[in-house]
């Protein structure tokens, strides 16, 4: 008797079978690939007639870079535009760029900077680039507080004036907290001090309040307060508020 057989078909198609499902099996799980940009876009009008004819818009964009490793770009902006009686009284422009870099679970280095433009406040042009630290004094996936300062310098121009420049001390805090599944709140303060002189100086605070209406949609209130203890002019009020409701789409 021959030591071979013949080969028996259906135990050979077994065979295979059996060995091509642990080989699957013990593939590496394939990971869901990091989503390393994220942003949002958002607008808001409103419009009264009668003893008043006011209009406002506001317009609004934010971008984060972050990779999951120790860098994060965030860049944002915000205009405001708003008339009374055809007659312009808000011009705004803010936008921002920080680039962070993550020295420990609690530092890190941050080097930023800001245009900003304001016409009825005499500011055509606002330029305050700084580099500094900031700490983290809470971070997780529900809150995050963090604080910072630094130094750089600041070019303004007005309207229908020349350039004029100076070094400048920053200091800021910001809050982020998830308070619920579909609500955030969020929150900033910082401080300018010019250092050609200390009595001249920029505060802002902004707090905001953002709620779900759609897995990519939110309604959103925002109150900001921004304040110049020597502003252009005597005739510019030191302190000027805002109040913004818009609607925010996420991508």
């Amino acid at each position: 008797m021959s030591f071979f057989q013949k080969p028996n078909p259906a135990i050979f198609f077994v065979t295979i079978v059996l060995f091509a499902s642990v080989c699957r099996g013990q593939a590496p799980a394939q990971q869901a690939p990091v989503k390393i940009w994220e942003g949002s876009i958002g607008a808001g009008f409103s419009l009264t007639t009668g003893n008043s004819d006011t209009k406002n818009f506001n317009w609004s964009f934010d971008l984060t870079r972050d990779p999951k490793t120790r860098n994060l770009i965030k860049i944002s902006s915000l205009y405001l535009w708003g008339s009374d009686s055809g007659n312009t009284n808000v011009d705004k422009l803010d936008i921002k760029f920080r680039d962070e870099y993550t020295l420990s679970d609690k530092l890190f280095f941050f080097a930023s900077a800001m245009y900003y433009r304001d016409i009825p406040k005499d500011i055509q042009s606002q330029i305050n680039p700084v580099g500094g630290l900031g700490y983290h004094l809470k971070k997780s996936e529900t809150l995050k507080l963090s604080v910072g300062g630094g130094a750089g310098g600041i070019w303004e121009k007005p309207p229908d004036g020349d350039w004029s420049s100076s070094g400048t001390l920053n200091a800021g805090q910001e809050l982020s907290a998830q308070l619920t599944k579909t609500a955030q709140l969020t929150q900033s303060v910082s401080g300018l001090w010019k250092t050609a002189d200390f009595g001249d100086a920029q505060y802002r605070f902004a707090v905001a309040l953002a709620t779900n209406i759609t897995a990519k949609a939110q309604l959103k209130a925002e109150f900001r307060l921004d304040y110049h203890t020597e502003p252009p002019s005597a005739d510019i009020d030191k302190n000027d508020t805002a109040t913004i409701l818009s609607f925010i789409y996420n991508f």
